[in-house]
């Protein structure tokens, strides 16, 4: 039993013993370099990394530039640039632009609104994009994309085959002829604005129905949600918690006394994620509706709005992580809070 404590309480302290330690950094304008024989977790709004990281590499960021050699990358930016060296895969999304002057050793997964490739990669490139720019490049594996527009420049290398959407505006074939080339068709469900507006309507309104008892059984806490101001802070405490939690449950799992702890666990990061949500509706809400003291209409008209953002497209998935990071990090720090 006394075993059972200590390490429930190592885990709930989990998040601060990551907080304490020099794998864990927050700042508006971070520098990082140096050696980290560990997992990290960097955040702010310019990172500016020449470091090495033996481990994975979590960063959250307006902008991004690597210039360092990580073990694994786990990032998410504005725009990212990678100048440095990626021993192992990447997983990058952005919201404007990624460039990989750099070098991947194996598979890229790449999400954002414009692609740029001048590296070298050294398995496949899974990319989905508005428009794809690979050039100077060179790329040992399969090439999986999906865009608007690709373009191949000069000096493509590609080792593989490049399996893109048949709808694609491709440019610069003539450069890829000696290449292997397959299309395939994207599949699209026809649906009515109507369908959209009643699933907008319905969603929201079941997100309303679970904040309105929250507001009601809860009120401290979004009385505190009325005072915070300091949200860059929430990112990062959510984006640690997001794959701390996870981590901590499989460890749990593994020890036959502690599973009935890793699902109870598990249970509880279910309901933070879907609640998560609601809190960031609800600041958006105070956002939107600054000077009207009616909560519960603040509630309602902050979640419609994040609803109608995250059905948009291209920034749809990058609204919802967002909202996911804030309303999750609020819900860590108050915790954090209520032990003290």
């Amino acid at each position: 039993m006394r075993k059972i404590r200590i390490l429930l309480l190592a885990l709930l302290l989990l998040p601060s013993i990551v907080c304490a330690k020099e794998n864990f950094k927050y700042e508006e304008k971070l520098n990082i370099d140096g050696k980290y024989n560990a997992t990290t977790f960097f955040s702010g709004d310019k990172i500016n990394s020449e470091a090495e990281i033996n481990g994975i590499s979590f960063m959250a960021g307006t902008e991004i530039n690597l210039d360092g050699k990580l073990d694994y990358a786990i990032h998410m930016a504005e725009d990212l640039t990678l100048d440095g060296k990626v021993n192992n895969d990447a997983f990058i999304m952005s919201g404007k632009q990624i460039t990989i002057s750099g070098e991947v050793k194996r598979d890229a997964y790449l999400l954002s609104d414009n692609i740029y490739i001048d590296g070298n990669i050294g398995r496949n490139f899974f990319g989905y994009a508005t428009t794809i720019k690979i050039e100077n490049a060179n790329i040992k594996g399969n090439l999986y994309l999906r865009a608007t527009e690709i373009e191949f420049g000069k000096n493509v290398k590609i080792e593989g085959k490049i399996k893109y959407n048949k709808n694609a505006i491709i440019k610069g074939e003539e450069n890829i002829k000696n290449i292997k080339a397959e299309t395939y068709a994207i599949k699209t469900n026809k649906v009515s604005i109507s369908d959209y507006i009643i699933n907008i309507l319905n969603s929201t309104l079941q997100y309303v129905v679970v904040g309105l008892l929250l507001m009601i059984f809860m009120p401290n806490l979004f009385k505190k949600l009325d005072k915070e101001k300091n949200y860059s802070d929430h990112i990062a405490k959510g984006f640690i918690g997001l794959f701390v939690v996870p981590i901590a449950c499989i460890f749990l799992i593994v020890i036959p006394y502690t599973r009935s702890l890793a699902f109870i666990l598990l249970a509880l990061y279910i309901i933070f994620i879907y609640i998560s949500f609601i809190f960031s509706g609800y600041i958006v809400g105070n956002l939107v509706m600054k000077n009207h003291n009616n909560n519960y209409l603040n509630l309602l008209i902050g979640l419609l709005i994040l609803k109608i953002l995250t059905y948009m497209p291209y920034i749809g998935s990058f609204v919802s992580m967002g909202a996911l990071l804030i309303g999750l990090g609020f819900l860590l720090n108050n915790i954090k809070r209520a032990k003290k």
